[in-house]
């Protein structure tokens, strides 16, 4: 049997055809009692991440350490032409390990 995920597309905005790094910061999580776990980005700390997959409503980033779902990071979104960034908040909505690449992707939706 094929163990490969196998998933409805669910998004109805457009992709752009973006790519790159950024910077964020972990801020709260809608489980605000929820002890981090090792490993996992806590709140306040800086980290960056590879972001793909950019429509208006959210995005997808590669990572190589676990975020909370439902948890709100603060992503300082690169204009490498305009040689700023733009603070954006963002909701994670899902994330899922990549084990064969010892990283995660998660999926943000713009806040």
């Amino acid at each position: 049997m094929n163990s490969q995920r196998i998933e409805k597309e669910r998004r109805q905005d457009t992709r752009f055809d973006y790519s790159g790094m950024l910077f964020f910061q972990a801020t709260v999580s809608a489980d605000h009692g929820a002890i981090p776990y090792e490993g996992s980005v806590r709140q306040g700390e800086k980290s960056s991440a590879y972001i793909k997959n950019v429509g208006g409503k959210g995005c997808c980033l590669t990572l190589d350490r676990p975020l909370r779902e439902s948890q709100i990071i603060k992503m300082d979104f690169p204009l490498v032409e305009a040689m700023l960034s733009i603070p954006t908040l963002a909701e994670i909505r899902w994330i899922y390990l990549e084990p064969e690449l010892s990283q995660y992707t998660a999926g943000l939706r713009f806040l």
